[in-house]
């Protein structure tokens, strides 16, 4: 029940993420939004998620404990979530209210980065270390099946019936979730709905704040927390910018339509981002997360660089010779070049989040994490603002090709990780040895 309850609250991040930055962003480049407004609501879809670990403190420090320690911030934000969504329902004119559209998806996302730190805090309150692996992973994918119902299934409803409709059906879902975690207890004697007066004794393992500041503070003096941070900052910069791009590229009247982009970036190419995020867990466990995480970003970086070259073939199929029910199919450049990117970075992102783990000062791993986890959010909210800054003055392909040159910049500084951590575990071992 807790595990159903933690896959079913990250496929419910999952589910509006797709909405907005898929079926949302494809119906508004059909009916022509300019580049510039759709960096920024891409931008403000990323945003929040970049300063969550403000909320941490927060969460820690105000609690209903005979209702949950974190059980109340996740109903609050639940309830949040659905609200701010509902205000789409109430703009007539999507197109002709444009900041007004971007206000409530920023303030929705602002909802749901409250909510992914609460699930986090509450997966690790209620999870054994043993099953936290395992965990971790079905957690991801039930967001990736949330993006993929928000992007090809809504997407596929917006077209058909209307973007209003879509909405409908996505709060619907919300209403479903938020039972679970309504009915959820974290602790034998927690109470459903009525608080009561917290009892003394579960305060006492209460860290102060001003301990963990501390703790905080020294977990920064190490040379390997900030080549992380200089990490986090610069690898999502493409995949904001190719994510900007392909929307403003693919989505006109002689491309594709709002349901053909729908269909292949929030199905196809979603499943092979399951897929890799699947695999990225598993490689991460036989190789290290560093060799991962290179030949992962290597591989994107070609991905992007030789899909920019051969612009003026993206319209044309590609082959396969196939075996039973699938000879002979076809598909085109795009799909085929959307699948591989979002294979390879789901591959990094695992491989990321399992290097970042492992360079956590254990006793504030949890906030360290999603201070890092910020900063990759950032990185594509820069990447996704600069598309916007620059797409009108550098060709498509040339835009993929130099994303793919700044690859080499993530890859070095994850080099740079692995020989810290190396000279690290090297001066233990000789201090062990002394001692």
């Amino acid at each position: 029940m807790r595990l159903m309850t933690l896959c079913m609250l990250y496929f419910a991040q999952g589910l509006p993420f797709g909405f907005v930055t898929i079926t949302l962003a494809a119906h508004l480049s059909e009916q022509g939004i300019g580049k510039a407004d759709l960096a920024t609501l891409l931008a403000v879809t990323t945003l929040p998620w970049s300063f969550k670990w403000c909320w941490g403190p927060l969460i820690d420090g105000i609690q209903i404990r005979s209702l949950g320690r974190r059980r109340p911030w996740i109903l609050f934000a639940q309830v949040m979530m659905a609200v701010s969504m509902c205000a789409i329902l109430l703009i007539p004119d999507l197109m002709g209210n444009l900041q007004m559209v971007i206000w409530v998806v920023f303030l929705h996302n602002i909802f749901g980065s409250m909510q992914d730190v609460s699930v986090d805090a509450l997966a690790v309150d209620l999870l054994p270390a043993n099953e936290r692996g395992r965990a971790n992973g079905l957690m991801y994918g039930s967001s990736y099946l949330g993006t993929m119902l928000g992007g090809a299934g809504l997407g596929i409803v917006a077209s058909r019936w209307g973007l209003q409709t879509a909405v409908w059906v996505q709060l619907q879902c919300f209403a479903i979730i938020f039972l679970l975690p309504l009915f959820l207890r974290e602790r034998r004697g927690d109470r459903f709905f009525i608080p009561t007066r917290s009892n003394p004794e579960d305060d006492k393992d209460r860290e102060s704040f001003p301990q963990l500041l501390s703790a905080i503070y020294a977990a920064f003096q190490h040379r390997v927390t900030w080549v992380c941070v200089l990490l986090a900052l610069t690898v999502k910069v493409g995949t904001g910018v190719s994510l900007t791009i392909g929307l403003t590229a693919f989505v006109r009247v002689d491309v594709w339509t709002l349901e053909q982009y729908s269909i292949v970036m929030g199905g196809w190419a979603v499943g092979f981002g399951l897929t890799g995020a699947v695999l990225g867990g598993v490689f991460a466990d036989w190789f290290s997360p560093t060799r991962v995480a290179v030949a992962a970003a290597g591989a994107l970086a070609l991905v992007w660089i030789g899909f920019g070259l051969i612009e003026a073939q993206w319209m044309e199929p590609i082959h396969f010779a196939g075996f039973g029910p699938y000879h002979g199919l076809n598909f085109d450049r795009k799909t085929v070049f959307l699948c591989l990117q979002e294979f390879f970075a789901a591959l990094l992102s695992v491989a990321l989040f399992a290097l970042f783990m492992s360079v956590a000062v254990p006793r504030v791993a949890a906030t360290q994490f999603t201070a890092y986890m910020a900063f990759l959010n950032l990185s594509m909210t820069i990447g996704v603002s600069l598309a916007g800054e620059i797409s009108g003055t550098i060709r498509n392909g040339d835009l993929f090709v130099i994303i793919g040159l700044w690859q080499l910049v993530p890859i070095a500084i994850i080099l740079v990780v692995h020989r810290t951590m190396l000279d690290a575990k090297k001066n233990d071992t000789k201090k062990g040895a002394l001692g």
